[in-house]
């Protein structure tokens, strides 16, 4: 096994880290009562974890749902907040 430097590990494809392609914006509207992670999010919008959540606390961005330690976002809330900010 090969160590890779952080910017190596993000940098991956998910599908190399996860085994799963990253969903798209269809996939969240098809699965609108399903929830995303801050992560994946991130991810989509092609930002880091930590803009989103700078996002977040200025009121930018729709608030994540909080599952123990882990943050989410409801697809519905995100479809609304992207049909929003694209009209």
């Amino acid at each position: 096994m090969t160590n890779k430097t952080p910017q190596q590990v993000e940098n991956t494809p998910a599908e190399k880290v996860t085994g799963e392609p990253l969903p798209t914006f269809t996939d969240l509207a098809n699965n609108p009562k399903g929830i995303t992670s801050r992560s994946t999010v991130a991810k989509l919008l092609e930002i880091h974890v930590l803009t989103l959540t700078r996002w977040i606390k200025a009121g930018k961005f729709v608030k994540p749902i909080t599952i123990g330690n882990a943050h989410y976002f409801r697809n519905s809330e995100l479809i609304d907040y992207l049909d929003n900010k694209t009209a």
